[in-house]
């Protein structure tokens, strides 16, 4: 017996959110960066007339960083 289950329609019924965009970030000692970058991304996706505007994802890569970087990317994690 085989079984073909179609995974759009599994996470629907499981109610787990599908990401329509996903934006990759590396970063290194980028601590002055950090909210100026978050503040543009945010309002530019959520003012997508679509459906990224309401699911999206960005993933920082912190390559090492000697700053506060990582704090304030721990913070805006929160705050988001």
């Amino acid at each position: 017996m085989t079984y073909e289950i179609d995974i759009r329609e599994a996470a629907a019924d499981l109610c787990i959110p599908r990401l329509v965009l996903s934006l990759i970030v590396p970063v290194k000692d980028e601590e002055e960066s950090i909210p100026l970058f978050l503040d543009r991304v945010v309002n530019v996706v959520t003012g997508l007339d679509d459906e990224a505007a309401n699911s999206f994802e960005i993933l920082f890569i912190d390559d090492g960083s000697t700053d506060r970087t990582f704090e304030l990317l721990k913070d805006a994690n929160a705050a988001y």
